[in-house]
């Protein structure tokens, strides 16, 4: 199988060509006072990518965070800080 027919799938977000794009942890902090947890997270996409298959930060974001909502669980809030850089 091509590198354009394989998918990356984050909850209902579905990422085009795996192998164009890596989320990469840089690091994450947790405030325990405040319950709140900070994820920072290097979008990586290969220069040239067209940019019709990649997504914005900000839309990233959102789709991270309606996935990982845990505020009804453990009241913790997650703070996504998502860099993009082309590779």
């Amino acid at each position: 199988m091509g590198a354009e027919n394989e998918r990356i799938v984050i909850g209902d977000l579905i990422l085009p060509s795996p192998r164009l794009q890596f989320l990469r942890p840089r690091a994450f902090y947790f405030d325990h006072k405040t319950s709140n947890l900070y994820v920072y997270i290097d979008y990586l996409v290969y220069y040239g990518v067209d940019g019709e298959k990649i997504l914005k930060p900000k839309e990233l974001k959102r789709y991270l965070s309606k996935i990982t909502d845990l505020n009804d669980l453990n009241d913790i809030y997650i703070n996504w800080d998502i860099k993009f850089v082309e590779a």
